[in-house]
């Protein structure tokens, strides 16, 4: 009777090969495996993918400006978003922090944009370190699978050309939720490279006003 009754809860709580979907996350050759996005995942990321295409496409929108006004540099524009000192709560250390946005041009077009952030020791008393992060992307793909980070660490143990360097590229995510995240970094930075480039013609704009009522203010009209 009892080996009966250990049999019946044995075939009724087994669980087959077939029935067991734990998914495999390693690949043969060792490496993580890229999980898909769930469909929810995947609408919101073509959500904002589109906000990246839209933000792109006003970038490139003054392009012929930064042309004509003579801005491009080597086929680069550099615009500075903010320096500061840092310094961290109950730390005496501090930091020099520049941000900066870059486009890369060619054929009278964009082809890339990078948004840099770096972060410089201050302090005399320590080895020097300048830790500079990266987030780019080229703007001809499509799918955004060009997006990456990369960090670069100069120290006094450093060549100028051989820092100590990460990079973590959109496809070597396997997280859904992490890809995401990074292509939202990525929009937030172009929103605010919009907004800087816009704040750069509304000071030209204004300058302009300025210097036409001048000269006409000095011209005497009879």
């Amino acid at each position: 009777m009892h080996t009966l009754l250990f049999l019946f809860f044995a075939l009724l709580f087994a669980v087959s090969a077939n029935d067991f979907e734990y998914p495999t996350l390693i690949n043969p050759d060792g490496t993580i495996q890229t999980r898909e996005f769930t469909n929810d995942q995947k609408a919101t990321y073509e959500i904002v993918k589109k906000d990246v295409k839209f933000f792109q496409t006003e970038i490139s929108k003054f392009l012929p400006y930064l042309i004509r006004n003579g801005k491009i540099k080597n086929n680069s524009y550099t615009r500075e978003i903010r320096n500061f000192t840092e310094t961290q709560p109950g730390r005496r250390n501090q930091h020099f922090v520049q941000e900066t946005f870059i486009l890369k041009i060619g054929e009278g077009k964009i082809d890339s944009i990078s948004f840099q952030k770096r972060r410089t020791r201050l302090n005399p008393k320590m080895d020097s370190e300048t830790v500079i992060k990266s987030i780019s992307n080229d703007t001809s793909n499509e799918e955004m699978t060009s997006v990456k980070v990369q960090i670069d660490t100069h120290t006094n143990y450093t060549e100028p050309a051989a820092p100590i360097r990460k990079i973590v590229g959109m496809t070597e995510i396997p997280s859904p939720v992490d890809r995401i995240r990074l292509l939202r970094s990525y929009r937030a930075k172009l929103e605010e490279a919009v907004r800087e480039l816009d704040k750069m013609l509304d000071h030209k704009t204004l300058s302009d006003r300025t210097n036409l009522s001048n000269t006409l203010n000095d011209v005497e009209l009879e």
